[in-house]
């Protein structure tokens, strides 16, 4: 009997790369992803989520965002999934992309409250509405002398972060942030002060930094601010005297503060040495409402005029 023998020819090394080729490209086709509750599925997620921080911390912030996408979609269910919408947060916040942030952030302290990282997430937002903020860049104006909604924001983002997570890692850091945020704002307040004051509209000086007092105090403005407030008050009609004493008390001694010492000592001394008051001024006669002779004479319109010398009274 006989038996079939391989046939060598030209077409047997083609069929041996045809084979080789298909071998290679199921060595590399697309891998499959382990579905929840198998084996690998916590280890894949694991090992994608690290290499999208890796890609992060190298700026390859394209990769990155990729990276935290996918883990996202493909492993929700492990505790890599809430953590690559915060990748996606830190990868925005990167790039300069800070509202877009802001947006990651909040959406993750909405959706996970009590997640360990949500005081994280929290103590982001304000950084990144910090950012946000206009700069003190020394070609652009001064950020005091800008539009600050954004510090107003960052300001009541931080206020949130401190009381929701008082036992926070980043509560120093969130309060020095707050700190300086609240300077700035206290900042443009004594600005637009400056500015009435230029304009010499007393009154607006005293309401800006009335309010500066009360809603800014202990960011290292308060001496200042109650010397140029006892000023005001001195300007202001009337003279708002016991006032401005009570501000320069409270301004303390300045020793530390030459010119503002001085400037202490100056309305001090106008305190005590008030201005004598203008005597009162008499009022003006009423003008004459009777007629004028050609000579500018009033004439008395009550009195009968003489006519050819003779007595008006004669022949009666």
């Amino acid at each position: 009997m006989r038996t079939s023998q391989p046939v060598a020819g030209p077409k047997a090394p083609l069929l041996a790369l045809l084979l080789l080729l298909g071998a290679a490209a199921c060595a590399s086709g697309p891998k499959i992803t382990p579905t929840p509750g198998t084996a690998g599925y916590d280890q894949a997620a694991e090992a994608l989520y690290e290499s999208a921080r890796k890609a992060l911390d190298s700026s390859d912030y394209l990769h990155a965002a990729s990276r935290f996408q996918e883990v996202r979609a493909k492993f929700p269910y492990t505790k890599y999934g809430p953590l690559a919408e915060l990748g996606l947060a830190d990868t925005a916040f990167a790039e300069g992309k800070y509202l877009e942030a802001v947006d990651g952030y909040r959406a993750f302290v909405r959706a996970r409250p009590t997640h360990e990282e949500a005081d994280y997430a929290s103590y982001r937002i304000v950084q990144a509405l910090a950012k946000e903020a206009p700069s003190d860049f020394f070609l652009f104006p001064p950020s005091h002398e800008k539009d600050l909604a954004e510090v107003r924001q960052a300001v009541a983002s931080a206020d949130r972060f401190l009381s929701a997570y008082p036992e926070s890692e980043y509560r120093k850091d969130g309060e020095e942030l707050r700190t300086s945020l609240r300077r700035r704002l206290a900042d443009h307040e004594l600005y637009v002060a400056g500015f009435y004051r230029r304009k010499g509209k007393w009154n607006g000086v005293a309401t800006r930094l009335e309010r500066l007092l009360q809603d800014f105090p202990g960011v290292g403005l308060d001496s200042q601010a109650r010397v140029a407030l006892a000023e005001a008050y001195l300007e202001v009609e009337p003279p708002r005297l016991e006032e401005a004493r009570a501000q320069l008390e409270q301004a303390g001694e300045l020793a530390e503060e030459p010119g503002l010492a001085a400037k202490a000592k100056q309305l001090r001394y106008r305190i005590e040495n008030p201005p004598a008051a203008e005597p009162a001024k008499e009022e003006a006669p009423e003008e004459s409402e009777a007629p004028v002779t050609p000579a500018g004479e009033a004439v008395d319109v009550d009195v009968d005029v003489h006519v050819d010398g003779e007595d008006p009274g004669a022949g009666e």
